[in-house]
């Protein structure tokens, strides 16, 4: 998964290039939504999970992570960031 970031605020001129790479966050968070549909199909997330507010929850939380990486947080930083966000996620099976 490549995580497309750039061109979030545009000038008139990069109109097309930024279609572009929101086409490519689209693409993507469309494949997380194939990838939990089919967890959810084979019983690995409850069967109440919204795939599709899961989807963009965790393409958020992925383009925030690329952000903060971008800017400079440490490896330790963004891990932790990642365990927050997995702790708030009660729709995997085991999960609280």
């Amino acid at each position: 998964m490549h995580i497309a970031l750039g061109l979030i605020e545009y000038a008139p001129d990069e109109h097309d290039l930024a279609l572009e790479t929101r086409e490519i966050r689209d693409r993507e968070r469309r494949e997380l939504l194939k990838l939990l549909d089919a967890g959810l199909a084979a019983g690995e997330l409850e069967q109440d999970a919204d795939t599709e507010v899961l989807a963009r929850f965790l393409a958020s939380v992925f383009e925030g992570l690329s952000i903060q990486a971008r800017d400079g947080a440490t490896v330790s930083q963004l891990q932790a960031v990642g365990r927050a966000a997995a702790s708030g996620l009660p729709w995997a099976k085991g999960g609280t």
